[in-house]
């Protein structure tokens, strides 16, 4: 008993000597500042427009956006299937058969002009572009929605059909390969997809697709909150306090034991507050309605069988355990380098790196590792065309990368805790 209590004390003082820090304390601010920033500005620059045809944008104190797109759906079919897609596509075309609607560019193509595409297509744009991108291919932008625009519906039999054909395509291209792994993979998807039903609930859900497609821009705050750990082991090699340290009973068996949990409860306050940050300028403005539509809502090929609030839910998950992960990582670099300046360069660099890398192609190796690294870790994967049907194989036992990135950096928290652990024991041993 008497060992846990001093165990306490001593995680309580280090965690103490984290959030006394001055470093720490201006790298704190520095990362709420910047999740305000970031957040604040993602949402001012969203726009939509109303049903005359009026331009309407947020701004930075504004939210009537969110007040119009809410408005907008109330007057679209609550769930889609076969006869409302048909009738969404019909209409959209429709709007094309009058010359009065219509403008011909110099490239001869037909479009509509500004007035009616602002009052009878940017109103309703979320919904179309649903709809559109069951018909394009995977990567291929459409902003103007030309897909909708190309669909014969004497020869369409059905929407769903549509939706299945979408899937296959992208399943066959995924895994082309008729090898045993890249069948497996394919089967784990047609299984999953196999018992969807041919609607989907559908309705305003803003604020939970704004957070789950801004969520990456928490990159930054992170970078700041694991900046304050570079010096935990560190700067008492620096200040030459370890060997004082070292010849304690406690410093020789609980004291990285304390610094790695007061850290790993630092970082995790610190990141709430963050999120807390995010949650209420994000749900603030848009509410939170639409919390139990499906994830389909952002992509109807999604392959993912959940609704938006445990998307969320394992969004925030996913950005907990990086965050944890890379933490302890960094008390490792700390401690194993002993230099706060060389710590905190290396710190920066792993996340430039991985945030200037890039895939070239859907599926292989290097699609894998990318999606797992940090910075790339944090992107959106539920809404993705193929992205989101990334699989990791490992000896017949096939995981999603939802739960593939959890997976790894749990492994990076245990392995960073064991060998920083065993680094500082033969810290110990040298002194």
């Amino acid at each position: 008993m008497k060992g846990e209590i001093e165990l306490r004390e001593l995680i309580f003082y280090e965690f103490k000597k984290l959030i006394k820090s001055k470093l720490n304390i201006f790298l704190i601010i520095l990362s709420i500042i910047s999740t305000t920033f970031l957040f604040k500005v993602s949402i001012s620059q969203m726009s939509t427009a109303d049903k005359n045809g009026d331009i309407i944008r947020n701004g930075f104190t504004s939210n009537q956006v969110f007040l119009i797109e809410k408005n907008n759906y109330k007057s679209l079919p609550s769930y889609l299937n076969d006869k409302s897609a048909i009738d969404i596509i019909q209409s959209y075309q429709d709007l094309f058969s009058s010359k009065e609607n219509t403008i011909t560019d110099d490239e001869g193509n037909i479009k509509l002009k500004e007035n009616i595409y602002n009052s009878k297509v940017i109103p309703f744009f979320h919904y179309l572009r649903l709809i559109d991108d069951v018909y394009k291919k995977p990567g291929k932008e459409d902003i103007y929605l030309n897909e909708i625009k190309k669909v014969d519906l004497e020869k369409e039999k059905s929407f769903s059909e549509s939706i299945n054909k979408k899937i296959d395509y992208v399943l066959n291209d995924l895994f082309k390969d008729s090898n045993r792994s890249s069948q497996t993979k394919k089967q784990y998807w047609l299984n999953k997809i196999g018992n969807r039903t041919n609607e989907y609930k559908i309705g305003y859900h803003s604020g939970w697709s704004n957070f789950l497609g801004t969520f990456e821009l928490l990159n930054l705050a992170i970078i700041f909150i694991c900046m304050t750990l570079t010096g935990v082991f560190a700067r008492e090699s620096q200040l030459g306090t370890d060997n004082i340290i070292m010849t304690s009973k406690l410093g020789k068996k609980k004291l990285s034991k304390a610094k790695i949990i007061s850290s790993i409860i630092f970082v995790s306050l610190v990141f709430v507050l963050n999120l807390l940050v995010v949650m209420c300028i994000n749900f603030g403005a848009s509410g939170f309605d639409g919390w139990n539509l499906p994830i389909q809502n952002m992509n109807l090929i999604s392959p993912y069988n959940m609704n938006f609030l445990t998307a969320t839910i394992i969004t925030i998950i996913t950005g907990f355990v990086y965050l944890i992960g890379m933490s302890t990582f960094i008390l490792f670099l700390s401690e194993k380098l002993k230099k706060t300046s060389v710590v905190m360069s290396i710190v920066i660099l792993i996340f430039l790196i991985s945030m200037f890398m890039s895939i070239s192609s859907w599926d292989g190796l290097w699609t894998h590792i990318y999606l797992c690294m940090p910075y790339s870790i944090m992107l959106e994967t539920f809404s993705e065309s193929m992205l989101g049907y990334t699989l990791y194989s490992f000896f017949g036992v096939v995981i999603n990368i939802v739960w593939m990135r959890i997976i790894v950096y749990a492994v990076l928290i245990l392995l960073s805790i064991v060998m920083t652990i065993r680094t500082y024991k033969k810290h110990q041993c040298i002194n």
